[in-house]
């Protein structure tokens, strides 16, 4: 068992949450924040990366934001949301920025909110996410539905007055005044109304904010703590989307929770309001009403199921996006693009399968809620008739006011309820379970974590990756690391030995009880850690250095020289302060093993694991740095080193173990050098390595902008949407679905006027003759209840499934133009920022771009059909339509310019944020080692803050609008009913007229309001239209079809004859890469040309070159899906023909024991075939893949770099044998493997220094090559 203190592998208690070292803003933010404290949008793009060393004060990040108003404001500022007029008298004049939104209150804050939602966890061990968050907030619910209960009794006030109003126009005697203190009594109760309900919905997209924000941080907090096969088994696209998606699901899952509570009373209420009305015949309405509702019910079950579906094939293709996205290189290396965008093509189909299955369920949702109201009024109606009672205008038009009001908790439950239960079920359920993932608990650090290490390392035991795993990795060890001393683990690929320095992390689990170095509950001590790919961070040079450490010039100084990197500084565009890139992507492969390799030395830790940290490294350089960095290491910590090399010079007390099947036993260097001596080429003779042969950063360093900065700032539009992504937008959906969309939205709205209009003719018709068919009236009411359902329901279906449609199309177009990009944009385009398009934008386009601009038809034609209605009843009203529209526009205008800029701002953090979890993700063993969780949680808490901020800002100027345009509402509402009493008391106009005048003046308020929210939302959603189709625009590098044929190369005046071997050497840096990228054509050329088969490579097909071509490169790469796919995703080879491959590699006998088949349907679309083999095995198996390719030529960059010396031997043999017939381009710095080449090409500072045969090149005097081969003999 491993010795470091504390640590335990198994199910996460819920008492227990996360890493114990979890602290906040309001512990006083005791860590040095990573990285600088410049704001947000400074750093939008660079996830877990950092911009600089120095450290920060804790509240940095809040420095330059606007400080919140609502904090000193009064009551009525509060009350009328005058707070905001400055944030939106900004937004009307520029574009609003991150650094314009408010701060947070502090009951807001995501640290305050964390820990509400750790208490809720806590309480009574409960493992539902739901519970947590009530028990969290608990008393706050119910001091706000006070505000909740005032607004419902006001409403449910207003068909009492419109009852007494009509009761009096109709009588024969007259009401006097007491028909205007009626008028007065309506329009109080309208703005009560509004006031209350402005306040209660504020406090709760607050509470919905902060919960979103907590669960945010504690999805974060378990991550820091999650197994390595936890974090496997869920994939990096499932744990994105749980910070991306379904935390934001269970926030508006929230906002509709009340509706649960509220939804009875008012039915309740209503139904009684309605008892007073119509006497005993509601019964049967509501009788109606209980024999329909288990429909809902029934429809609810069914959006649970289909939910759990769509999220799961979600999961799915951003899986693929990000594994393909990870890869990237390799992928437009082999031409490979088509093939990976069909795989994610076919998720992305059945993704639109379920959810035109939702839409369907969803349709019906909307048939119900459009047929129940309806149907209980006209069961409610036909019973009122046949009990011999007579229409009258004020029972009738009071109760179908009040039917309109219930209609509005049943739509609410049918649109938004039903959908919160679906959405947020699956959602909670998703987060519940990734909370009670197994952990691995980690103390705090030491309070010296860097004090010297006196007592051995030990590590004993049985260890699998996770613990119902039956495949042990690591078998009975029992190793001893003394403190002050190197150690090296040594032996063939796959063998276990990076497996045991993860086990002395803690990543692996312990099956076998051991006997650990330091009782429970100690604190751990500081690890250094490299593993054998580099991790590196977004950011600068620097700061991938020193990471959170406080600076210390002269130690950094000292890391630099030690790890060979002074040199590279002077060549890198703004030396230590050039952004390196997303992987360091824009450095050569030694020199990101070199950068962490200083991260190593700056940490002074007493305990350095080294996974084969100079692979990549020239030889020469490798010994250089292993006596400037290894050795003096190993004179005050503990230094575990795995590799391949015996290189090493001996020194006193050196120790090796041989791994070898999940074993280690002692070996002495003798015996081992002999063991690999029989593998090793012939030595080559020797010679000096002359002084001008200095590393060089790649061509590609030189691309840099301005110095520092690699990324790009995120593409942010400004204004309004242009008409063209509307037109773009429609023609996605289809002009025949646009136009009958818009046919069934105006049926819609006329059989709803209809169905009122025959109302009010059919109270007319029993009032003023004193009687009426009723059954005719009654059939023609059915009847128009009837068409307006069925209307709804196939114009709702339409509106869902065409919406899913269109993102398809949308999703296809973008994930051409990203695969279609060169690489410099993905060089310049953090990862997350690219996930989140694929993910947020396209659920944004699947479910809420066209419901929203349906909504914005809906609420034009409904305030059309209002204006209308009353105008024909009051023509004096029309006159107040001018003045009305004068009121209503500058404050829709003002709003909107903000609210827009406010939602692509949302847009822009919310980049970052997703970044920053994906990079966690990539490197979450180095972050444990080193000891970051508390800044990485720091960082995350602040872009938790940076989006919550946003959204408030969105709450506060959405609620300052909704109170504007609700008064408006009210003061249309009192001008009517004086218009309609007026008019009416001098009978120019009948009491049924007046009625429906009252009833559709109580319905413009909420026209208004949804119509301006509407308008909004569409500016708002189209973003998500906007920013997918950027993508559709990217520079593309593909060109005409055609390529090589028999694989005849030149470069200038070089020639590389068709089935020639040559090998390319020079120094890490010198160029060799560079020299391939020109070949594959991802970097343009500067001069000269490159020819094959003697057409010019810039003329050839872009596609059709790279297939021609094989790349082994020096990362190796491989991909989620089966062994088929990895080896050959195009579906072309046969099985036996890829077991061929992998028996010349050595590779089949390993995969087969490992239980790995070629059967394309054998193996899950997810496996992890990437994750279950070393880097050794993964190298050996992009051997092979190159082997089934039919390519001419075949590029090896480095192929052999991570393999022991018997898997290189074996490599060259099926280099001399397998690729006899093929052009063979290789970089090595093992000199001796390309000792029977061809043709030995040598790079020195970019440029090609000498070119001619091995025998050739070590004859030459003062030749440079045989320097280089000196130096490693």
């Amino acid at each position: 068992m491993i010795d470091i203190p504390g640590i335990y592998i198994g199910a996460k208690p819920l008492p227990c949450r996360g890493w114990s070292g979890r602290r906040g803003r309001g512990d006083g933010y005791a860590a040095v924040p990573l990285g600088d404290s410049s704001d947000v949008e400074a750093s939008e793009d660079g996830g877990p990366g950092v911009a600089s060393a120095s450290s920060a004060s804790p509240d940095a990040s809040l420095a330059g934001y606007a400080p919140n108003p609502e904090m000193g404001a009064g009551i009525v500022s509060r009350m009328f949301f005058t707070y905001v007029n400055a944030m939106l008298a900004t937004g009307y004049l520029r574009p609003l920025g991150l650094a314009d939104m408010y701060q947070l209150m502090p009951v807001d804050d995501p640290t305050v909110a964390f820990r509400k939602l750790r208490r809720g966890w806590l309480a009574r061990g409960s493992e539902s996410v739901i519970w947590a968050l009530a028990r969290g907030w608990g008393w706050l619910h119910l001091v706000n539905w006070i505000f909740l209960a005032i607004a419902t009794a006001a409403e449910l006030a207003g068909p009492l007055f419109i009852h007494a109003i009509l009761r009096c126009l109709a009588s024969s005697a007259t009401c006097g005044s007491s028909v205007w203190i009626y008028v007065v009594a309506l329009s109080a109760t309208q703005i009560l109304r509004v006031l209350a309900n402005a306040r209660f919905s504020y406090f709760m997209k607050r509470y919905c904010t902060a919960a979103k924000s907590a669960l945010q941080v504690d999805v974060f907090d378990s991550l820091l703590g999650l197994t390595a096969a936890g974090c496997d088994e869920l994939g990096k696209g499932k744990i994105i989307n749980l910070v991306g998606v379904d935390a934001g699901t269970i926030r508006e899952s929230l906002s509709s929770v009340h509706l649960a509570v509220i939804t009875p009373v008012q039915l309740a209420l209503g139904f009684y309001l309605l008892f007073s009305f119509l006497g005993v015949s509601v019964l049967a309405g509501l009788a109606s009403l209980v024999a329909l509702l288990p429909l809902n019910l029934m429809l609810a079950r069914g959006l649970k199921q289909v939910e759990k579906r769509v999220m799961v094939a979600k999961d799915a293709r951003n899986k693929a996006i990000a594994d393909m996205l990870g890869g990237i290189r390799v992928v437009k290396l082999l031409g490979w693009e088509t093939f990976f965008s069909r795989k994610i093509g076919a998720l992305r189909a059945t993704e639109q399968a379920a959810i035109q299955r939702r839409g369907v369920l969803l349709g019906l949702g909307r048939l119900l809620n459009a047929i129940i109201p309806s149907l209980v009024s006209g069961v409610t109606f036909a019973v009122y008739v046949a009990r011999g009672n007579v229409m009258t205008p004020a029972a009738t038009f009071a109760s179908l006011s009040l039917f309109s009001i219930l209609q509005g908790p049943l739509d609410s439950v049918a649109r938004e309820l039903l959908a919160a239960y679906a959405t947020g079920k699956v959602a909670a359920s998703r987060l519940s379970n990734f909370a009670g993932a197994p952990q691995r608990h980690l103390p705090p650090l030491a309070a010296d974590p860097l004090a010297p290490r006196e007592q051995p390392l030990a590590l004993c035991g049985t260890y699998a990756w996770a613990s119902d795993d039956p495949s042990p990795v690591l078998y009975d060890l029992d190793l001893v690391f003394p403190p002050n001393s190197l150690t090296l683990l040594m032996g063939p690929v796959g063998c276990g030995k990076s497996a045991i320095l993860l086990a002395l992390l803690g990543e692996l689990e312990v099956l076998s009880p051991g006997s650990p170095q330091f009782p429970a509950g100690s604190p751990r001590p500081a690890i250094a850690y490299a593993p054998q790919r580099p991790w590196l961070l977004s950011a600068s040079l620097r700061a991938n250095i020193v990471l959170d450490a406080e600076f210390d010039a002269p130690r950094y100084a000292a890391a630099l020289t030690a790890a060979g990197l002074e040199h590279d500084l002077t060549l890198l565009p703004a030396g230590d302060a050039t952004e390196i890139g997303e992987k360091g992507v824009n450095i050569s492969g030694g020199q990101k093993q070199r950068v962490a390799l200083a991260r190593v030395l700056y940490s002074r830790a007493p305990i350095v694991l080294l996974d084969d940290p100079l692979s990549a490294v020239d030889p020469e350089q490798a010994a250089t740095i292993f006596e400037a960095a290894i050795r003096p290491l190993a004179e005050r910590a503990v230094v575990v080193v795995a590799t391949h090399s015996l290189a090493f010079e001996q020194i006193p007390g050196l120790r090796i173990y041989h791994v070898a099947a999940g074993r280690a036993e002692l070996a002495s260097p003798r015996t081992l050098a002999a063991q690999e001596s029989s593998n090793e080429p012939a030595a080559l003779p020797a010679g000096t390595l002359p002084d001008d042969n200095r590393e060089r950063a790649p061509h590609d360093a030189a691309a840099v902008a301005a110095g520092a900065k690699l990324k790009v700032k995120e593409d942010r539009a400004s204004g309004s949407v242009v008409a063209k992504d509307y037109l773009q937008y429609a023609r996605a959906l289809g002009w025949t679905a646009v136009g009958t969309i818009a046919l069934g939205l105006v049926a819609m709205e006329a059989l709803d006027v209809g169905r009122n209009m025959w109302l009010s003719k059919w109270t007319h018709a029993a009032s003023e003759r004193g009687g009426a068919d009723n059954s005719k009236y009654l059939g023609g009411y059915f009847g128009l209840i009837v068409a307006s359902g069925v209307a709804t329901a196939l114009t709702a279906t339409l509106v869902f499934t065409a919406s899913a449609v269109a993102g398809t199309k949308y999703h296809a177009a973008a994930l051409v133009g990203v695969t279609a990009s060169p690489l410099t944009f993905f060089d310049a385009t953090p990862l997350g920022r690219i996930l989140n398009r694929f993910s947020k934008d396209v659920a944004d386009m699947d479910s809420g771009v066209l419901p929203v601009l349906v909504r914005v038809i809906m609420t034009l034609l409904k305030a059309g059909a209002v204006v209308c209605v009353i105008g024909a009843a009051t023509p004096w009203f029309l006159l107040a339509v001018p003045f009305i529209a004068l009121t209503y526009y500058p404050v829709s205008v003002v709003y909107q310019r903000s609210k827009r800029e406010l939602q692509r701002t949302g847009s822009i953090v919310t980049s970052p944020l997703i970044a920053h979890v994906a990079g966690v993700i990539e490197g979450l063993a180095s972050v444990r080692a080193y000891g970051l969780e508390e800044s990485f949680a720091d960082k995350h808490t602040r872009n938790v803050e940076a989006t919550a901020r946003v959204w408030n800002g969105k709450v506060n100027t959405n609620r300052w609008l909704l109170l504007r345009l609700s008064l408006l509402g009210g003061g249309v509402v009192s001008l009517s009913g004086c218009l309609a009493v007026s008019a009416a008391s001098q009978g120019t106009i009948t009491a049924a007229t007046a009625g429906l005048a009252l009833l559709y003046a109580s319905q413009l308020t909420g026209a208004l309001i949804q119509l301006c929210a509407a308008v909004t939302r569409v500016e708002v959603r189209m973003n998500a239209v906007e920013r997918l189709g950027h993508y559709f625009d990217l520079p593309s590098e593909a060109r005409a079809v055609g390529g090589p044929q028999n694989g005849t190369a030149a470069a200038r005046w070089r020639v590389v004859d068709a089935r020639a071997k040559v090998g390319i050497c020079g120094a890490s840096g010198a160029g060799k890469s560079s020299l391939l990228a020109a070949l594959f054509q991802t970097v343009p050329l500067a001069g000269g040309s490159i020819r094959i088969d003697g057409d010019d490579i810039r003329e050839v097909g872009l596609v059709a070159l790279r297939r021609s071509l094989a790349i082994i490169p020096q990362d190796a790469q491989l991909f989620l899906g089966t062994l088929a796919f990895n080896m050959d995703p195009t579906g072309t080879t046969r099985p036996e023909a890829m077991w061929q491959a992998l028996e010349a590699v050595g590779m089949a006998e390993v995969l087969r024991d490992k239980a790995y088949e070629l059967d394309a349907d054998a193996d899950p679309l997810d496996l992890e075939l990437k994750n279950n083999l070393s880097c050794g095995e993964a190298q050996l198996v992009c051997m092979a893949r190159a082997l089934v390719r039919d390519a001419r030529i075949i590029v090896i960059d480095e192929g052999t770099a991570s393999v022991d010396a018997e898997s290189d031997a074996r490599i060259q043999h099926v280099i001399r044998t397998a690729f006899a017939d093929r052009t063979v381009l290789t970089i090595a710095h093992r000199l001796a493997t390309l000792a029977d080449y061809d043709r030995l090409l040598v790079m020195v500072d970019g440029e090609v220094a000498e070119y001619d045969t091995p025998a050739a090149l070590l004859a030459a005097e003062d030749s440079i090559y045989g320097r280089l081969v000196a130096a490693q003999t």
